[in-house]
């Protein structure tokens, strides 16, 4: 019986599928020039053909959009153009610039979304309870109060203001923005957008990201700082010995548990 079913529905599809065909020529070309990002709809495409274009087999299906992140460094974030073009540290990113007005306009954006969204003079979020009855109960909505008081402290204390404003102009330039955020004895809570270049990411069948993979270097004296030298491999330690200031590959995994159980 679910097999009948099974075969009812994908005939109707085809016979749906026909009876669009004589559209899709029509979409195609409102696509190719008003929606590019949507312009594979009779003319199908690979992820990242340029459409403008578009993510994720780990490393392997991130290539073809990493020519078009090292086209926008070059030309509006020169501090972060090693994505696809490795560089030494100290290389001149500028070669590429003629003129600041690209730049400008992204630093301003990012300047402005800023202070729109996320301006810490002003109060930008607040709490409510989902059960309703309790945003009518004083005490309550005192509690409450005095939770969002300790949050607002907590990003004051925080490195948040820096770090959020780079995470606009990630937005604005590369599309994509990662931020990670981890406990700080310090401050209570430490905020970090990662390079594009590094991150790694995947959705689950909801479209949301569930999986992030970083890959990036740290001195041999940080990670023995953060991860204790006894997590080091042996031949680690001995190069952490003969120099401390070396660096090293680490991948950073954040995925779903029943990925890992699996």
């Amino acid at each position: 019986m679910p097999d009948d079913v099974a075969v009812s529905l994908l005939k109707r599809l085809g016979t749906l599928e026909q009876q669009r065909i004589t559209w899709e020529s029509h979409w195609q070309d409102i696509a190719d020039f008003i929606v590019p990002r949507k312009a594979n709809i009779s003319r199908k495409r690979s992820a990242g053909d340029k459409m403008t274009e578009y993510i994720f087999d780990g490393t392997q299906q991130r290539i073809t959009w990493e020519s078009h992140w090292q086209d926008i460094a070059d030309f509006i974030v020169p501090r972060k153009a090693n994505i696809s073009r490795k560089r030494s540290a100290g290389d001149k990113m500028t070669e590429y610039i003629f003129d600041g007005t690209a730049i400008h306009a992204a630093e301003m954006l990012s300047a402005s979304l800023h202070g729109m969204l996320t301006n810490m003079s002003v109060k930008w979020f607040s709490l409510e309870y989902r059960q309703t009855d309790l945003n009518g109960d004083d005490s309550a909505r005192e509690w409450l109060q005095s939770v969002e008081d300790v949050m607002y402290k907590t990003f004051a204390r925080s490195n948040f203001q820096e770090q959020i404003h780079e995470l606009y102009h990630d937005l604005i330039t590369f599309g994509t923005a990662v931020m990670f955020i981890e406990a700080d004895p310090d401050t209570d809570i430490r905020f970090s957008t990662r390079h594009i270049g590094e991150c790694y990411l995947s959705e689950d069948d909801k479209g949301r990201v569930d999986t992030v993979y970083r890959k990036f270097k740290m001195p041999l004296k940080a990670v023995i700082t953060r991860f204790g030298e006894d997590k080091l491999s042996k031949k680690l330690r001995d190069k952490y010995r003969e120099n401390p200031f070396e660096t090293t590959e680490i991948v950073h995994c954040v995925y779903p548990r029943d990925v890992w159980r699996g």
